[in-house]
């Protein structure tokens, strides 16, 4: 039968993504429960889930007590000082790390096909494209007009939603106030249109106001409009905003 701490400790974990193998929950317990203060025991807890996440390379978002002992020796040599993690490396290009965005997980893992090539197939301009929009997705979701309202709250900020164009084309309705991150294309001449990985809409631009900026085929950006007839009448188009480094 789990323990409080046991409790606590599962917790923790699930809410940045993880789950624990039983033989590392019960070696993590058994850890944690030779602390009296329970605000140390929160804190070191906070300390190895850190290290997991910015150390660890896992494959799974499973954690065995292997995985785990690394993540709390780690702890350990940091708090001694004896830590010797570099803080600089230099990667060649051709081995440079490669990462794709979780929508599950909500954090970016190390991609299943790494490989580093000069010269790739067809399918890579895609895939670029396709990075490309799931980076700017998700850091456009985390901006204060973007993030959903906290219940009770007390702010009166207007929250705005992101739609995909998939939701656009699912309809024959009017639709009023809809905003979009998208990169613009043009398919035939002289007609603009609006892409992202769920579909493609024809854009009428004839009343849109721009944001200062340079626009052009292939770069993305976030759109208001409303959608009728088959075409998404845009009435803003502007850049995705941009994100503090801290």
């Amino acid at each position: 039968m789990a323990t409080p701490l046991g409790n606590e400790i599962v917790k923790s974990f699930k809410l940045r993504g993880y789950s624990l193998k039983l033989d590392a929950r019960k070696h993590f317990e058994s850890l944690l429960s030779a602390l009296e203060d329970r605000s140390e025991v929160k804190e070191w807890m906070g300390k190895v889930l850190d290290t997991i996440e910015k150390r660890l390379e896992l494959l799974s978002p499973l954690i065995g007590k292997e995985d785990l002992l690394r993540a709390i020796q780690d702890c350990s040599r940091e708090e001694s000082g004896e830590d010797d993690h570099h803080v600089l490396s230099i990667i060649s290009a051709f081995q440079v790390p490669k990462f794709t965005y979780s929508y599950e997980r909500k954090k970016y893992i190390p991609s299943a096909n790494p490989s580093s090539l000069l010269y790739s197939g067809a399918d890579a301009k895609a895939e670029l494209f396709n990075s490309r929009y799931d980076l700017l997705c998700q850091r456009t979701s985390r901006h204060d007009l973007f993030t959903p309202a906290v219940a009770g709250g007390s702010s009166k900020e207007k929250k705005f939603h992101l739609k995909k164009i998939d939701y656009l084309l699912g309809t024959s309705d009017k639709l009023s106030d809809v905003i979009i991150l998208g990169m613009i294309s043009q398919m035939k001449s002289n007609r603009y249109s609006l892409e992202d990985p769920t579909g493609v809409v024809t854009m009428d631009l004839s009343e849109t106001k721009f944001q200062s900026g340079l626009y052009a085929e292939g770069c993305f950006v976030l759109v208001e409009g409303w959608y009728e007839d088959y075409t998404f009448h845009v009435i803003a188009m502007g850049f995705p905003p941009t994100e503090k480094s801290e």
